[in-house]
């Protein structure tokens, strides 16, 4: 059991989420083999690493989160519910970093 407070932010840190940390690290790594590769297409790529495309892009969009709410992730110190699973759907991640702290709950202060 944990407290969380009104921001959504459990009232202590608490262990980094290996596997979300581990996810944004293969959104990084797979993002910037299609960059290095640019006739290798995420079909391709999703192949090589014995995965769908459709899981393939939902990961690759970690890649674009805010680097300040990476840093609150590996620091343990996201807010409740934030994890690979709501990270990886459709509509998590906006494209402005503003957006994403606000529609994520991470608040401007760390």
């Amino acid at each position: 059991m944990r407290m969380i407070l009104e921001t959504g932010e459990a009232a202590t840190s608490r262990e980094p989420d290996a596997g979300l940390i581990g996810a944004i690290a293969k959104a990084y790594r797979w993002w910037n083999r299609l960059l290095e590769q640019p006739n290798f297409t995420i079909t391709d790529l999703a192949q090589s690493e014995g995965v769908t495309s459709s899981y393939m892009t939902r990961v690759i969009r970690l890649a674009f989160l805010d680097p300040t709410i990476i840093t609150r992730i590996v620091e343990g110190k996201a807010p409740a519910g934030i994890d690979t699973k709501r990270l990886t759907q459709a509509d998590a991640i906006s494209i402005a970093w503003s957006e994403q702290r606000q529609k994520l709950g991470f608040s401007s202060r760390h």
